[in-house]
């Protein structure tokens, strides 16, 4: 992984601990938006600004087009922040490594998945841990190659 490839993902890292930061049921947050025209154009692609943009300026764009079907934590919890931060890193760095379409990913590896792999790989090198999750879905992954 490049340098700037890690810039990105730690845009996406910043997102997802934000989001966690507040109150939001990370679950449905990332479905949302990771499915998002948003992160089609702006994150799933060779070249964007929001790319390694502040994460405000990149919530001014997904959350109008998300924020119906996102929902806080009515007893105001806050989702595990760095389990947050990582999976938020992890599917970014899944799309660069894969080619693989956000959308398309978390069919493959759902969120609840990324949650349980936390564990056993957030210690460990990120590339050696994305080439785990990635053998562990290798078929599927292997299909939507674009």
């Amino acid at each position: 992984m490049t340098d700037i490839d890690c810039e990105i993902c730690k845009t996406q890292q910043r997102i997802y601990e934000h989001m966690a930061s507040g109150h939001y049921d990370m679950q449905v947050f990332s479905d949302a938006y990771l499915s998002s025209d948003f992160c089609k154009r702006a994150m799933d692609t060779d070249y964007s600004r929001f790319q390694v943009e502040d994460v405000y300026e990149c919530a001014d764009f997904y959350m109008p087009e998300i924020e119906n079907r996102l929902v806080k934590f009515s007893d105001n919890r806050t989702f595990d922040i760095a389990i947050a931060g990582w999976v938020g890193f992890t599917y970014r760095q899944l799309y660069i490594e894969t080619g693989v379409y956000s959308a398309e990913l978390i069919k493959i590896v759902p969120f609840e998945i990324m949650c349980q792999s936390y564990y056993g790989l957030h210690t460990i090198d990120e590339e050696n841990a994305v080439d785990i999750i990635i053998e562990n879905h290798s078929d599927l992954l292997k299909k939507l190659r674009h």
